[in-house]
């Protein structure tokens, strides 16, 4: 990855909540029971028409996401705009 701004750091994982760390985020972790169920809003704001996402649950301490993602959206933005709103619109976008 290309060095990018003076305030560049190679210890900042971009794989991961679009770079942010826990450092800079104490104020926004949440904290979950198991088996709890969530509503999110993922806004997805990507300046190409191609790529991928996915939600993953993250341990703070080892930096690591715990088991697969909560949902993931794999290289279906191949077909371009609008994007999909549901794992299934996903799923009708990939075969396209």
């Amino acid at each position: 990855m290309a060095r990018k701004g003076s305030d560049y750091t190679s210890k900042c994982n971009v794989f991961f909540c679009r770079g942010h760390q826990f450092e800079d985020n104490k104020a926004t972790v949440q904290a979950y029971k198991p088996g709890q169920v969530v509503n999110i809003v993922l806004d997805i704001i990507n300046h190409h028409p191609w790529g991928y996402a996915n939600v993953s649950v993250i341990d703070l301490a080892t930096n690591m996401a715990i088991g697969s993602p909560l949902i993931a959206w794999n290289a279906c933005f191949k077909s371009g705009y609008p994007y999909p709103n549901s794992e299934e619109d996903a799923k009708k976008l990939e075969s396209v």
